[in-house]
C-alpha cells in the first residue's frame, strides 16, 4: 500500500471524527439550550398563573420589630407581591481549587409561589464554552 494513500484515509478518518465532533457538539447546545427555555416558560407560567396578592400593613403584624419597620420603609400600602424575577450577570467566576478565573454569563428566573429558579449559564474554561443549568423546579 501506497504511504500517501495511507496518510489521506487518515487525514480523511481524522477529519470525519472531527466533524462528527462538532455536529455532536452543536446538536447537544441546541438540545440544551431548548430545555432550558421550555422550563422557563413553564417557570413565567407558573408565576402569571398566580393571583396577585396585594401587600397590606396587616401582613406584617407578627414579624419582629426591626422587620417590620423596614417592610414600612420599602414596601407602599397596596402595592402587589413580587412573583417573578429575572436576573442577568457578566463576570468572572473561580471554581474552588483552581487559581484561574472564567468568564461567566448568566440568567437567573425566580418565582416566589410556588418557589422555583432556574440558572442559565454560559461559562469558558480554556478555549472551550460550557452550559450550565441548575434549577430548583418540580425537581424530583
Amino acid at each position: 500500500m501506497n504511504i500517501k494513500r495511507v496518510i489521506k484515509i487518515g487525514l480523511a478518518a481524522v477529519s470525519i471524527f472531527i466533524l462528527g465532533l462538532l455536529v455532536f457538539i452543536i446538536i447537544n447546545s441546541h438540545t440544551m439550550n431548548r430545555m432550558v427555555e421550555n422550563e422557563i416558560e413553564e417557570l413565567i407560567s407558573a408565576a402569571n398563573n398566580i393571583g396577585a396578592r396585594i401587600y397590606s400593613i396587616k401582613d406584617i403584624e407578627n414579624l419582629p420589630i426591626p422587620v417590620q419597620r423596614y417592610f414600612r420603609y420599602v414596601l407602599k400600602e397596596g402595592q402587589e407581591y413580587i412573583r417573578f424575577v429575572r436576573m442577568k450577570a457578566e463576570g468572572q467566576f473561580r471554581r474552588p481549587g483552581q487559581k484561574e478565573w472564567t468568564e461567566m454569563k448568566t440568567s437567573q428566573y425566580f418565582i416566589s409561589k410556588p418557589p422555583g429558579m432556574i440558572f442559565d449559564a454560559v461559562m469558558k474554561q480554556g478555549p472551550v464554552w460550557f452550559d450550565i443549568r441548575d434549577k430548583y423546579w418540580k425537581s424530583k
